[in-house]
C-alpha cells in the first residue's frame, strides 16, 4: 500500500528526526511510503529512493510581505493536486506544504509566524486571517508532541481563523540505544541540536564561563546560511567549550554516552527531540522550564531540572 508524505528538507532538525521514525515504521510494516517534498531539498536523507519534487512550497514567498504569498500558494495547490494521489497520506510539515493529508504532524507554532515577528502584528493576523488561506485545515486531524504543542497549535491557528480542529498527543518515541554504562559517563555537559540562533546557543558559553572547571560540549548540524553564527559561537567559546560542527551518527553516539548532565537553552520550544534522546541515554537534563521540553519531556520536572534564568 502506498503512503505519501510531504516533508521539507532545508534543514534538518527535529521535524525531520520524526519523519525518519515514520518512513521507517511504515517500511518495516509493509508499506510503501513515497515522499513529496520542494525544491529546497539540501538535505533529502540517501534512504529516501522515491520522491516527488515540487516547484513551490512555502518556503518560497516573502512573509514579511504578505501579499507575496499568493502567487506561491495557487502553484503550490495546483502542483499537489498533480503530484499527491487520491489514499493515505501523512503531512509532515503542514506549515510548509499547505495540504489537509490524512494525518497533519504539527511540529511548531507555524514556522513563518515564528521566523517573521511582524506576522505577529494584528494587522498582519488579521489580513492572514480575513485571506482564508488556512481554513483549508478546518476539521482536519492533527498530532502534536505534548500538550504545549497543543495549546500552541490550537492558539495559532485560532489566530489564522481556523477552528474545530482534531488534534491528538502523543508522546514521541526515540530509539533506545544499546548498552549504555552510566558509571562510565563523564561529569562534564553537553548541549546538541541544530546550531542556530533561534536556539539561543550562546546561553550554553554564559553558563560555561561561570564555572571553569567543567567541560563543555556544544554540537549539532550547521546549515549554510547559520556559518556565521557556528563560527561566532567558536570564537567566543571559553577554554572548557568545545564546538563541534556537524557530527556524524558515531559522534553523535558517543557523545551522549559519554556526557553526564545534558543543557537544553532554547525557551518555549515546543518539544525538544534532543531532550528526549539524552534521557534515553541516561544524561542528567536541565532545561529551560518555558515549553514542552520541561512540562512534556521531563514530566513538569518529575525528570532532571529546569531553570528560569541562566543566572
Amino acid at each position: 500500500m502506498k503512503i505519501s508524505i510531504l516533508e521539507e528538507f532545508t534543514r534538518f532538525g527535529g521535524g525531520q528526526t520524526v519523519f525518519g521514525y515514520i518512513f521507517g515504521a511504515l517500511t518495516e510494516n509493509g508499506y510503501s511510503p513515497e515522499v513529496v517534498t520542494d525544491r529546497h531539498h539540501r538535505y533529502l536523507p540517501d534512504y529516501v529512493s522515491k520522491e516527488s519534487i515540487l516547484g513551490t512550497s512555502l518556503n518560497d514567498p516573502d512573509w514579511s510581505k504578505p501579499i507575496s504569498v499568493f502567487p506561491a500558494l495557487v502553484k503550490l495547490k495546483r502542483e499537489l493536486r498533480k503530484i499527491v494521489p487520491e489514499g493515505a497520506s501523512i503531512n509532515n510539515h503542514p506549515n510548509v506544504f499547505l495540504y489537509n493529508a490524512t494525518i497533519n504532524f504539527a511540529h511548531e507554532i507555524f514556522g513563518f509566524m515564528a521566523h517573521n515577528p511582524s506576522l505577529l502584528d494584528r494587522p498582519a493576523l488579521m489580513f492572514l486571517k480575513k485571506t482564508g488561506i488556512f481554513s483549508i485545515y478546518k476539521g482536519g486531524n492533527f498530532l502534536v508532541q505534548g500538550k504545549f504543542t497543543k495549546r500552541q497549535t490550537i492558539e495559532t491557528m485560532k489566530s489564522l481563523g481556523v477552528f474545530d480542529l482534531k488534534i491528538d498527543t502523543i508522546d514521541l518515541p526515540v530509539v533506545m540505544p544499546d548498552s549504555v554504562r552510566l558509571e562510565s559517563k563523564v561529569k562534564s555537559v553537553l548541549t546538541f541540536g541544530r546550531i542556530s540562533p533561534d536556539k539561543t546557543l550562546e546561553n550554553t558559553l554564559q553558563v560555561a564561563r561561570s564555572i571553569p572547571d567543567v567541560k563543555f560540549t556544544l554540537a549539532g548540524k550547521v546549515d549554510p546560511k547559520d556559518k556565521k553564527y557556528a563560527d561566532m559561537l567558536s570564537k567566543e567559546a571559553p577554554e572548557n567549550v568545545s564546538v563541534v560542527v556537524n557530527p556524524d551518527t558515531e559522534l553523535k553516539d558517543l557523545l551522549f554516552r559519554k556526557n553526564k548532565v545534558y543543557f537544553h537553552t532554547k525557551k518555549n520550544e515546543n518539544y525538544g527531540i534532543s531532550v528526549a534522546e539524552a534521557v534515553s541515554y541516561g544524561c542528567y537534563p536541565i532545561v529551560p522550564v518555558e515549553g514542552g521540553a520541561f512540562e512534556d519531556v521531563l514530566q513538569g520536572g518529575k525528570i532532571g531540572a529546569g531553570y528560569a534564568s541562566e543566572e
